[in-house]
């Protein structure tokens, strides 16, 4: 049976003396600093973020003022933009075709458009033609039935996004749609929405069906395994491995 302690009002402490909570160091109060992360060069928490993910940064920017600064946020986004992806995936991830139009006054990137440039990064890695590996030269399989999977997958949230932004700006008191241009408008919207049913977010394991019970690559002959699997090089493998964590090395 467990015996329920009193805690009192002003605090408590555990009977060890390692921990002591009052109301001044509160998690909720202004005084619980962390003076060790904010004292850190601006160069070090760049170097830090960039290991995130923009999912995993916008959880972080609503734990703390310290990493919710427009400058830190676009510093990121450019360092990964430019040091942390090729250049060539990344260009053009901040035009409206990619990130929508800008309807604010001021102009700035949050971790939105790291996520849109995340989303063009895959879609232009497993787009590319498979390269032709010399000899020697190391390559990585992936799951072509993933592949298929991950770009309808993006596909349907570009088409998302983009339906939204014409929303809004249909919506606005100074356009006007004829009840042409309205049947046309909700019979995209059917469609859409039927693809966007019949697609499904890719699994984090992007050669899960390539592994064989013990968890290795799973033997085919020569025609079924250029109908399951394609190959990267090692550039397309580790953009693939940083966004995709779980998947397994083959």
């Amino acid at each position: 049976h467990f015996k329920k302690k009193r805690v009192q009002k002003q605090g408590c402490a555990c009977k060890s003396g390692r921990m002591t909570m009052s109301p001044s160091s509160s998690p909720n109060s202004d005084t619980n600093s962390c003076p060790l992360v904010e004292n850190l060069p601006p160069e070090i928490h760049l170097s830090i973020l960039t290991y995130l993910r923009a999912i995993d940064l916008s959880s972080l920017q609503k734990t703390c003022s310290l990493f919710n600064t427009r400058s830190l946020i676009t510093n990121v986004i450019h360092h990964t933009a430019t040091v942390i992806y090729p250049p060539s995936l990344t260009d053009g991830f901040d035009t409206p075709i990619i990130g929508g139009e800008v309807t604010s006054n001021t102009e700035f990137l949050t971790y939105e458009s790291l996520r849109n440039m995340e989303m063009l990064v895959v879609a232009r890695i497993l787009s590319s033609p498979e390269p032709s590996l010399s000899r020697g030269e190391v390559g990585f399989y992936v799951s072509k039935s993933w592949c298929r999977t991950a770009l309808q997958w993006l596909e349907v949230q570009q088409e998302t996004r983009l339906h939204s932004l014409e929303a809004l700006s249909s919506s606005s008191p100074s356009s006007s749609l004829t009840r042409k241009k309205k049947k046309k408008f909700s019979k995209q919207q059917r469609l859409r929405h039927r693809k966007a049913s019949s697609a499904t977010a890719p699994p984090p394991n992007a050669n899960d069906d390539l592994l064989c019970e013990h968890f290795q690559l799973r033997p085919h002959n020569s025609k079924s395994a250029r109908a399951r699997r394609r190959i990267m090089d090692r550039q397309a493998w580790k953009v693939l491995k940083r966004l995709y964590p779980d998947t397994t090395q083959l």
